[in-house]
């Protein structure tokens, strides 16, 4: 009875981590969708500052400074909201980049394996906030922040 028992445990335990993997890509997948649409977004608006100066220069007018800054603070704003997500998906991942050479290491790293780098420390609620977000419990960010592409 006692191997039918640890079989039992065990396959429940596989169920368990595959159920959890499959949640993570799940999540990653959604973020990922985020991501896309934030880029899809700021390359619209660099379309859009640049038809704005081509029109002014072409009628020989000053480019309107404040329409210009007003699109590239929101194209400031996509590259951080970018930048937060692809930081939870590495928490997902239980990865972070290295600040000097930018591999992925452990999250529990305090060094870099790569460059020897010092990494600071990752605070709790960060790690906290991505198991939160796998779980659905917290997905309700402004989508029009920033990121990197």
């Amino acid at each position: 009875m006692e191997f039918f028992d640890r079989i039992g445990k065990q396959a429940n335990e596989t169920y368990q981590e595959a159920k959890e993997r499959v949640s993570n890509i799940s999540e990653e997948i959604k973020i990922r969708s985020k991501i896309a649409n934030l880029k899809e977004r700021k390359n619209t608006l660099y379309t859009e500052i640049g038809e704005i100066v081509y029109k002014e220069i072409k009628d020989n007018k000053d480019v309107d400074r404040d329409v210009i800054s007003a699109k590239s603070d929101e194209i400031t704003s996509i590259f951080e909201e970018i930048a937060k997500l692809e930081t939870e998906i590495l928490a997902f991942k239980k990865v972070k980049k290295c600040i000097k050479c930018e591999k992925l290491i452990d999250v529990e790293n305090k060094y870099c394996q790569h460059c020897g780098a010092e990494q600071p420390e990752i605070k709790k609620e960060e790690v906290d906030n991505a198991e939160e977000v796998k779980q659905g419990e917290v997905i309700n960010e402004d989508d029009s922040n920033n990121e990197n592409q």
